[in-house]
């Protein structure tokens, strides 16, 4: 938008003196006017003022201004006379230069036909000297310089190749070159000569003639050659019967070997694509240098994946790990100049199934440690060693198995090595190999390995049992701790993805210990059983209780059993957890079979011998059974229970099979009583206990002709005489 017009504005161009004077004179006072006067009369003396501030500040520089004009003006009047004179000088360094060409250009001309006429005399002398030059090379050994000399004079002979009098020279070059090309051939071996020499070498046979296939033939075949020399090598010095240090010297000579296979399979294909590369061709010979390689690389690797395995008894883990790393830093060199032949993945394939099979010794290693471990401590038992002592030595030496062989596992994720940056490679040795081939299996067959050991060991019972008390603390600490312990370390010191990876749980192989713990258990509970029953079998079969005195002291069947028993009780004591129940004092209780003889004393024999009968058999009636199927307690007393449940059992199936005299039965209360006084106090579930004690007094007594039970306060005193 366009100012409004104004001529009343002193500032704007479009103002008025005349019409702004009639305005002030209609508009304002004498006085005002006065005032304004004044105003513009100061507002001049400024601007005048400041004008002459002005002129004065620059007058200095107007004067140099107008001096440096001047100056230049002067310059480029002489520089306008000088350029006058250049000029007139130009023209006649002209008119001279033209004169001199003129005077020139005959010599000029002469010299050119001498020029031309050199060249075309040196052509006729190389073309002349080619065949005794060409012979001298040849004599002298110097192919490459035969060739080159060849090449200079190769497209005079082609430019002349119909010419009549150089024919011979033609024909006997060509077989010069024929015989220098089947000796530039031989020096094509990678082995002997450099990368650029051969480079050379192969231009040069192409130059001569020879097709593209045939030297890319003849130089894959002598690097065959070369190679297969190589693994010769690998395998005469990997697979030869060498022991101890030589071993360990030639698993570090097979990483060289293989490496040096791979830097000359690396020289070939540089020689190769150098070559062929540059040139405008129609042969596949990528193609054919990719299938070289790829051959030769996995012929490598399968030879290099047996040599180390070969080798795994006298490498350890640090060696191998280090020779994998140089073997695959150089397939990555290798896979660097070929893309296509991805060598780099095939050896990371390659380390591992190496790796694979060295967890696989690993673990039959330790599982040959173990082993030894319990055939030495078999040896121990046998002595004069403490459970708590054993029992230590077996968390220690199974820790250092463990421990010694993650140590040595760590070896192949280094940082330092290339392969171990892989992801995949991270989580397949980690997760895959270590914890799930080698850990895991190690934590079971611990069990199964604990329980043959027990198994093996049943003819020598005394062995057998310690075994199985040792046995079962350690596998319970293994599900209560230590395999949780374990698996944690592994999975600390073995970090990687566990992405897409199904791992064994520590609850499931600490599950797997509890079933062992159950197993051998049972496998103690059923020998001591079995001990305690056989000799109640003995003594029952071997004694006719028809003839049986009466009875002044407890049997020595039962000062044996008890004698079992309280080994029983140590041994569980010792290394079971114990959860005792309540004591059961029934000192001053001789049971019910006790107090079933007080009716043979009050009443008659005959009237007596019904009675009791009667008062047993409704005894009998309202007894409860036993329960059958229990779940199985890692606890004294459930161990004991068992033991003495079954060995009492037993027991009583061996008096319903005898018949007893009166003083049979009275040896028998006294037996059971002297029974039921030391074990009660260590098993619990007394009324079942109760029922068994008193079925076997009362079987006894349905057993027995004309029965007749002792005073209780004698059976008492017999069995308090007898102390352990």
């Amino acid at each position: 938008m366009t100012d409004k017009f104004d001529p009343y504005d002193m500032d704007r161009e479009e103002f008025n003196p005349d019409l702004c004077m009639l305005r002030f004179a209609e508009d304002c006072s004498l006085q005002q006017i006065l005032s304004r006067r004044n105003h513009l009369d100061m507002e001049i003396k400024g601007i005048a003022a400041g004008i002459q501030n002005m002129l004065y500040d620059n007058y200095t520089k107007f004067i140099t201004a107008s001096e440096v004009i001047s100056k230049i003006k002067n310059d480029f009047e002489k520089m306008d006379d000088d350029i006058r004179s250049l000029g007139a000088k130009m023209n006649s360094i002209e008119n001279l230069s033209s004169q001199i060409v003129e005077n020139l250009q005959p010599t000029k001309d002469k010299r050119q036909r001498l020029i031309k006429s050199k060249e075309s005399v040196a052509k006729l002398a190389l073309l002349v000297n080619l065949i005794p030059k060409l012979r001298e090379y040849t004599e002298q050994g110097y192919f490459i310089a035969a060739a080159k000399h060849y090449l200079k004079a190769k497209h005079l002979l082609t430019q002349h190749q119909n010419s009549n009098c150089l024919k011979e020279i033609i024909e006997e070059s060509k077989d010069i070159t024929s015989y220098v090309r089947e000796k530039l051939r031989n020096k094509l071996d990678c082995c002997v000569y450099s990368k650029e020499e051969i480079s050379e070498t192969m231009n040069l046979i192409l130059d001569l003639g020879e097709t593209e296939s045939e030297i890319l033939r003849n130089f894959l075949l002598i690097s065959k050659d070369n190679l297969d020399g190589v693994m010769q090598k690998i395998g005469k010095n990997c697979f030869s019967g060498v022991n101890g240090d030589d071993r360990m010297v030639t698993a570090v000579s097979c990483s060289e070997h293989s490496c040096a296979y791979l830097d000359m399979l690396s020289k070939v294909v540089e020689i190769v694509q150098g070559v062929f590369s540059a040139k405008p061709t129609t042969l596949q010979w990528s193609s054919i240098l990719v299938d070289f390689v790829e051959d030769n690389s996995q012929q490598l690797y399968l030879l290099a994946g047996s040599a180390f395995k070969n080798q795994f008894g006298n490498l350890n883990d640090e060696c191998l790990a280090n020779s994998l790393d140089h073997l695959y830093r150089k397939s990555y060199e290798c896979n660097s100049r070929m893309p296509k032949i991805a060598t780099s993945e095939k050896s990371a394939d390659v380390i591992l199934h190496v790796c694979s099979d060295r967890c696989a010794y690993h673990l039959r290693r330790m599982k040959q440690d173990f082993q030894a471990y319990l055939l030495c401590l078999e040896e121990r038992l046998n002595g004069e060693h403490k459970p708590d002592e054993l029992l230590t030595w077996m968390n220690t030496l199974v820790h250092d198995i463990f421990t010694n062989t993650l140590h040595s596992l760590c070896h192949f994720i280094s940082p330092e090595h290339k392969y171990s940056r892989n992801a995949y490679f991270r989580k397949s040795f980690c997760k895959l190999l270590a914890r799930e081939e080698v850990f895991i299996p190690f934590l079971r067959d611990i069990n199964g390995d604990i329980l043959k050991a027990i198994y093996a060991l049943r003819g020598n019972e005394a062995v057998a049992l310690k075994m199985c008390m040792l046995f079962t603390k350690y596998v319970l600490q293994l599900h209560q701790s230590k395999v949780r312990n374990f698996l944690n370390l592994v999975d600390e010191r073995l970090h990687s993805s566990t992405e897409n990876v199904k791992l064994t749980s520590a609850s499931e192989i600490g599950n797997k210990c509890k079933e062992t713990a159950e197993r051998i258990i049972n496998c103690y509970i059923e020998t001591r059983q079995r001990r305690m029953s056989d000799m109640f079998r003995h003594s029952m079969e071997n004694k006719n209780w028809m003839m049986a005195k009466e009875p002044w002291k407890v049997s020595a069947v039962v000062r044996r059993v008890l004698e079992d028993f309280y080994a029983t009780v140590k041994e569980t004591e010792a290394l079971v957890e114990c959860a005792k129940s309540p004591t059961r004092d029934r000192s001053c209780d001789s049971g019910k079979s006790a107090c079933l003889s007080s009716l043979s004393r009050t009443s008659s024999p005959d009237n007596g011998a019904v009675d009791d009968r009667m008062t047993i058999r409704i005894h009998k009636l309202f007894s409860k059974p036993s329960s059958t199927s229990e779940a199985v307690e890692f606890s004294s007393d459930y161990v004991l229970n068992r033991i003495v449940k079954m060995t009492l059992k037993s027991l009583l199936e061996y008096i319903r099979q005898s018949t007893f005299n009166r003083f049979g039965l009275q040896q028998i209360q006294v037996d059971v009583h002297c029974l039921e006084l030391h074990v009660a106090q260590y098993v619990g579930n007394g009324r079942d206990m109760d029922a068994l004690f008193d079925d076997m007094i009362s079987s006894c007594y349905g057993r027995t002709i004309h029965p007749e039970f002792m005073n209780p306060h004698v059976v008492s005193s017999l069995c308090q005489a007898l102390s352990f």
